[in-house]
């Protein structure tokens, strides 16, 4: 053999021709003897696959600096950078934040959550294909503009676009967005970063009452598709409701407010039965059906009044404490929990068991105080015989 050889261990990645796998193959090469020349006469030479080994070193790696949900680069990877200096200076920076995810995890769950979240990314990848973009929270991305941007409003339009064919229900999702300037390698990055992040939220607090109106009125109007007898049902529970407190002598005008949002938005929780095509037998028991506790999620994060969504969470409950879900008892149940579970019984009674007036009188008369309150039901049959 003529020339020197490279001893020691070396990997090579090959790409088999036929079918496009990659291999990798480690060969390990020493010389053992050489002749009077001092040339290599004799070598011996070990080569193995260590695909498999390789493979999991790289998805190592990858994992490390990759946010696993997502598939862009995560918190660690940006600050890696950011320490190293490793972008071109000077340089934009942007924060991004989902609108509308916590929505999305209470009605469909967070399995859903997570899926949205995928394509939010897949969304960012394809219109900031040429810049880089990091994972820093649960709906919260960064984006540095290492390759420039000259009109960012156009590739934000984009985006907006993109996110409304993400769900099958058309919750209005949003992205709040605030910028700021990485100017050179001593700008402090934490404090740059501070202020896009104030920016993005002031944007977002701007948009949310809004956004969240939008967000209720498509959840109703999927819910009176889906329910063609739920807007009469409320307009008949509106009815005996106010009637039931007015002749208690509770009325005031923000009870009344309050009543009649509760009445209105009581079945909300609904909605994650039939984005899920969950089918409830006739012996369901009635939070079953209403779903209570998804009820109360989202109009705690939507409508963001506190006796509303009380009063929605515990409709369901009895006047003995063995109700649903924590089992209050007596005086402890909101009042006008109460008196939405008075009703509510009434009016299923006589629409959907076919009972006459006077049977489904004495049918809550019979019920109290087992579950519901005596006093309520007293005053109820009084204004019911009044209509």
């Amino acid at each position: 053999m003529n020339g020197k050889i490279k001893e020691g261990s070396s990997l090579l990645r090959l790409i088999m021709p036929n079918s496009g796998d990659i291999k990798y193959i480690e060969y390990y090469l020493q010389t053992i003897e050489k002749d009077a020349f001092n040339k290599p006469v004799k070598i011996l030479g070990l080569v193995r696959d260590v695909t498999e080994t390789q493979n999991a070193r790289n998805q190592i790696d990858y994992l490390a600096s990759h946010d696993q949900l997502s598939g862009v680069y995560n918190r660690h990877h940006l600050y890696q950078n950011v320490n190293k200096k490793a972008f071109d200076y000077p340089v934009k920076l942007a924060i991004l934040d989902l609108d509308g995810l916590k929505t999305v995890n209470d009605v469909f769950g967070h399995y859903e959550g997570d899926r949205v979240i995928k394509r939010f990314s897949k969304i960012l990848r394809e219109v900031y294909y040429d810049q880089y973009i990091a994972r820093v929270g649960g709906d919260e991305f960064v984006i540095i503009f290492t390759n420039g941007i000259k009109n960012p409003k156009t590739r934000e339009k984009l985006v907006r676009e993109q996110l409304k064919k993400i769900l099958d229900i058309n919750i209005p999702l949003d992205v709040s967005i605030g910028y700021d300037d990485l100017k050179d390698k001593h700008t402090n990055f934490h404090e740059t970063f501070t202020r896009a992040e104030e920016e993005m939220y002031r944007h977002k607090l701007l948009a949310r009452p809004k956004r969240k109106e939008r967000i209720l009125k498509v959840l109703m109007q999927y819910m009176f598709n889906k329910d063609d007898g739920l807007k009469d049902r409320i307009e008949r529970l509106e009815k005996y409701a106010t009637s039931l407190m007015k002749q208690h002598g509770y009325m005031r005008k923000d009870e009344e407010q309050f009543l009649k949002q509760a009445i209105y938005y009581h079945a909300i929780g609904q909605v994650m039965d039939f984005v899920h095509d969950v089918k409830h037998t006739d012996k369901a028991k009635r939070y079953e059906i209403l779903n209570v506790e998804a009820g109360f999620k989202i109009l705690l994060n939507l409508l963001e009044k506190e006796v509303v969504c009380k009063t929605v969470l515990y409709q369901c409950e009895q006047y003995n404490g063995r109700g649903y879900p924590h089992r209050l008892k007596g005086k402890d149940i909101p009042f006008l929990s109460r008196v939405l579970a008075i009703v509510y019984h009434y009016d299923d009674l006589i629409n959907h068991q076919s009972y006459e007036k006077n049977d489904a009188l004495d049918d809550l008369i019979k019920n109290s105080p087992r579950l519901f309150d005596p006093n309520l039901v007293q005053t109820f049959v009084y204004v019911i015989n009044k209509l």
